[in-house]
């Protein structure tokens, strides 16, 4: 368990190379172990694989924290664009975590995709009570102000940049 927590640990801490070699390594002798294969699917969505890590957790789900796998599997559903799944999962592990801010900040981001701007406000404030700091609030700010600061980022981009982008739709969140 401690070399899982110190490969939690070197993700934490943005060195992915890092956490894949451990993993890997680990991996070579215990390839089928559920937990590892959980800890090998967060490094794949860490690395920007959703799909890769989606695949490795078949089989994780006799991991020993239920809450981790189905938030992870939510984390690739939400990556990969399958929102209904990924809310299914997020509330899964709510459901035996109910403290799990992280589920909770997760299941408000997949439920504003959705459309569901009620429910997602309230899932972010619960995040937020869980842990304020890993979990802040979103920035409201009005109409007018948006679009007055996409313009000035837009304008602030260098000319190179700029000039690309002049040609594209830009559409911000």
């Amino acid at each position: 368990w401690a070399e899982l927590e110190r490969i939690h640990d070197l993700m934490e801490d943005g060195d992915r190379e890092g956490a894949r070699a451990a993993v890997d390594a680990l991996r070579a002798g215990r390839a089928d172990q559920a937990d590892l294969r959980l800890l090998d699917a967060q490094v794949r969505l860490d690395e920007g694989d959703a799909e890769a890590a989606l695949a490795l957790l078949s089989g994780a789900e006799r991991c020993a924290d239920p809450a981790e796998f189905f938030a992870t599997r939510a984390s690739c559903h939400h990556e990969s664009v399958h929102f209904e799944a990924a809310r299914d999962d997020a509330r899964q592990a709510l459901r035996i975590r109910p403290e799990y801010a992280y589920a909770w900040d997760l299941l408000s981001r997949i439920l504003d995709h959705l459309g569901e701007h009620a429910e997602a406000t309230e899932a972010s404030a619960r995040a937020h009570a869980l842990d304020a700091e890993g979990c802040p609030l979103p920035l409201e700010v009005p109409p007018h102000e948006f679009d007055a600061l996409v313009e000035r980022a837009l304008a602030e981009l260098p000319e190179a940049v700029r000039a690309v982008v002049d040609e594209c739709p830009v559409l911000v969140q």
